[in-house]
């Protein structure tokens, strides 16, 4: 193990010295020296994270003082980035550095560095003179590699969930509690780019198999905003899992709708109904728990507007929507149970 750490340290050094000298692969020479040693750098990196992993982020700093360096130059390099799963691995990194509760001004602004970097790997919006030469090298157009890019990293990011979900209990495949709290967290700024719903998607449906939620609030506060705005659209299945995990959302999906309703200038019964279905309510009130949310809520505002005739008609309506959403439910189960004999 001492001699792993010795190891690591002297890879440490000739890695931060190289990064130094090719500048974001400025220059031809770079450029090729760049890529003569991205696998290797690459292994570096995995060993890093095996090690960062391991510590709190006071002890790495105390360890590799100029870990950011090194992670920074590393991130604003376009062949680094571009190379096989390089930008997944940097973020694990990047996460590692951030602390869960910022005790001091320093260590909140290293989160929101950390935060700024890992957006610049994951939406991509560089799009500098050197990356539109590589891309054109490659036969691309920056405006047509970037979003592949992104989309090739969110999709191998799901692919892990998946099967950190699948995996159960085989403790070894699975996922980290911190890696999967580390992500939710990056993914706070990123919500509402599209390629990301995959992400978001598979984050929502992998509970980790840890008996308190792992995922931070922010993150699922910041899904739930951007489904009540219809900034982006996600799956029932994983709108259910959003409002099962997460009580305070599928509250605010709630008042939302209802303050939808009294706001709006004319509630009538058509109105209403395109309201509710559009609020997905009914649908996810199929889940036994989520109905008892909602029955609740319902009742307190019968209770607390004195039985006000919008709210019963509310009532009415969204019951009748419920029920629709049940039997179209039911008959899809009815359907796939009979798939499974045949």
């Amino acid at each position: 193990m001492a001699q792993d750490s010795v190891d690591l340290s002297c890879d440490y050094q000739f890695w931060m010295q190289k990064l130094s000298v090719w500048d974001q692969a400025s220059t031809l020479e770079t450029q090729q020296d760049t890529c003569v040693h991205l696998a290797r750098f690459q292994e570096f990196l995995r060993k890093m994270y095996e090690a960062l992993k391991e510590m709190d982020s006071n002890t790495i700093f105390e360890r590799f003082p100029t870990i950011d360096q090194l992670l920074a130059k590393a991130c604003w390099n376009p062949f680094i980035l571009a190379y096989d799963e390089s930008q997944k691995i940097l973020i694990w990194c990047l996460c590692c550095l951030i602390n869960k509760e910022p005790q001091n001004s320093r260590q909140s602004k290293l989160n929101s560095w950390v935060q700024g970097v890992l957006s610049h790997i994951l939406s991509a919006l560089r799009f500098d003179k050197e990356v539109a030469l590589f891309t054109q090298g490659l036969g691309y157009a920056p405006i047509d590699y970037y979003p592949g890019l992104l989309k090739n990293m969110v999709l191998s990011l799901a692919s892990e969930l998946r099967e950190n979900h699948l995996n159960g209990f085989n403790t070894q495949r699975r996922m980290t509690p911190e890696r999967l709290a580390s992500l939710s967290r990056v993914c706070v700024p990123l919500i509402t780019l599209p390629d990301v719903d995959p992400l978001v998607e598979a984050l929502l449906v992998c509970h980790g198999h840890e008996p308190q939620e792992i995922l931070q609030p922010e993150f699922f506060e910041a899904v739930n905003e951007a489904i009540l705005l219809k900034k982006i659209s996600l799956p029932m299945s994983a709108v259910v899992c959003l409002w099962l995990r997460h009580l305070p959302s599928l509250e605010k999906a709630m008042l939302h709708l209802l303050e939808k309703l009294i706001s709006s200038e004319r509630n009538c019964l058509r109105r209403i109904e395109c309201f509710i279905k559009d609020s997905s309510l009914p649908q996810a009130a199929c889940h036994p728990a989520i109905f008892r949310v909602v029955d609740e809520m319902f009742r307190c505002a019968l209770l607390e507007t004195d039985g006000a005739p919008e709210i019963i008609a509310t009532i009415q309506v969204f019951t009748q929507c419920f029920l629709e959403a049940l039997e179209k439910e039911n008959k899809q189960m009815s359907l796939g149970d009979a798939g499974c004999r045949h």
